[in-house]
């Protein structure tokens, strides 16, 4: 996946980067953060979007789910799931 400003792609990582990465966004003064996942990581995903940590700070604006057809490892074209959980700040 590109890299997009105010987005955080989830993957493999330890669950903390995520975290560590939307605070970022909030300290950088971001009013809205994207929330990117694909097949298996798809519900931690939410599990970062939803975190009790930022549940005062955003909410969820919007959730678009969709297929994307990708290139496996052995080069082979394969339809994988894909989500977008669209956080916008909370009007204080």
């Amino acid at each position: 996946m590109p890299e997009e400003k105010n987005t955080v792609f989830i993957g493999s990582k330890n669950f903390g980067n995520y975290l560590n990465a939307v605070q970022t966004q909030i300290n950088n003064g971001e009013k809205q953060i994207t929330v990117k996942a694909r097949g298996r990581w798809i519900s931690r995903a939410f599990d970062i979007a939803l975190n009790q940590m930022f549940q005062n700070i955003f909410e969820v604006k919007d959730i678009k789910a969709y297929s994307e057809t990708v290139e496996n490892k052995e080069k082979k074209t394969v339809r994988i799931s894909s989500v977008e959980i669209l956080l916008k700040k909370k009007r204080e």
